[in-house]
C-alpha cells in the first residue's frame, strides 16, 4: 500500500516504488526484477515474477492465515527457500492481523503492519547493502 511505501521510504531514506506488476508485460516483469533489489510480494502466483530477481537481490513474501488449517497458508514457500541466489524472507500472519472475515478459499485477507514490515526489510537491505557494494552504513541508519 502506498501508506507502508510512504513509511518504508521515509524511515531507510532510500527509494520505494509501488509497482503492479500485472500491468506489464512478461519480459517488462523480468527486466523490472533483473533491475530490483528488494521485493515485497504476498505469496501465490503473484509472486513468480520475483524467480528473476538477480543474484544477490532479497524478497519479503507476505503470508496469509489459512483458517481453516489454524496456521499460515505457506503456498510456495518451500521452493522460494530452495533458491540460493537470493535472500528469502516471510512475514507470517497470525488471526490477530485478519481484517476480513470472508473467506476465499479458506483464506482471509491479512493486514501488513509497517513497524513489523520493517524488521524484515531492514534484514533484506542489510544484505543487499553487501551484496551490491552500497558502501558501508547505507541502511543501518533508523529512526
Amino acid at each position: 500500500s502506498l501508506e507502508i511505501a510512504n513509511y518504508l521510504q521515509n524511515l531507510f531514506e532510500t527509494q520505494v516504488d509501488l509497482v503492479t506488476i500485472a500491468n506489464f508485460n512478461l519480459l517488462d516483469q523480468i527486466n523490472l526484477m533483473r533491475q530490483t533489489t528488494i521485493v515485497i510480494t504476498p505469496v501465490g502466483a503473484v509472486s513468480y515474477p520475483a524467480t528473476f530477481l538477480s543474484h544477490g537481490s532479497a524478497v519479503i513474501y507476505i503470508d496469509v492465515y489459512d483458517s481453516e488449517k489454524k496456521s499460515n497458508s505457506g503456498l510456495e514457500g518451500p521452493l522460494w527457500t530452495r533458491d540460493r541466489r537470493i535472500l528469502d524472507l516471510h512475514y507470517p500472519s497470525t488471526p490477530l492481523d485478519i481484517i476480513d472475515p470472508n473467506l476465499h478459499y479458506g483464506i482471509q485477507t491479512t493486514k501488513v503492519f509497517p513497524k513489523r514490515l520493517a524488521h524484515l526489510v531492514y534484514t533484506a537491505l542489510l544484505h543487499t547493502e553487501k551484496t551490491f557494494n552500497f558502501g558501508p552504513n547505507s541502511f543501518t541508519k533508523q529512526k
